[in-house]
């Protein structure tokens, strides 16, 4: 896999090389395995909308029913996914604070937590891909308006 994926760097560079603590280039391969190339998205939401990861949103003049994921994309990427982030929310790791402050303060069960930082990690390697620049620490949980108000 790592072969296949050292051989799409070429073609395309923007792909993000393998950050200690964050993705390895096993786990690139697999994630591009099932999505095919990001250049072929464009946009995030799309990208969102091709795992099956959107907010589908039920409501009809008064009722306002739950927010739920829509799981209509392909189920392989959302395994992907939730492997991806599994050890990343560890305490001491890249999403150790944000996954316990969902559990805690917001009173989400396990599975839905973990949805959340599936989608959320999704969207930034989405931008790290469309950036083509190396992972940033400081930036990955800042908007861009902080960051800019930063430097």
């Amino acid at each position: 896999m790592t072969e296949t994926l050292n051989r799409l760097r070429e073609k395309d560079p923007k792909i993000p090389l393998a950050t200690l603590g964050v993705i390895s280039d096993k786990n690139i391969a697999r994630l591009l395995g099932e999505t095919g190339p990001l250049s072929d998205f464009p946009h995030w939401r799309t990208l969102m909308r091709y795992g099956g990861l959107n907010i589908r949103m039920r409501q009809s003049g008064r009722y306002q029913g739950l927010n739920k994921i829509s799981k209509k994309g392909r189920p392989l990427l959302r395994r992907v996914l939730q492997n991806i982030a599994l050890p990343l929310v560890r305490k001491g790791c890249l999403y150790g604070s944000y996954y316990s402050q969902k559990k805690g303060e917001a009173k989400m069960p396990g599975n839905k937590a973990m949805t959340c930082v599936a989608r959320h990690f999704l969207k930034k390697f989405y931008g790290w891909y469309k950036s083509g620049e190396a992972f940033d620490h400081e930036r990955f949980f800042s908007c861009a308006s902080q960051y800019k108000e930063v430097a």
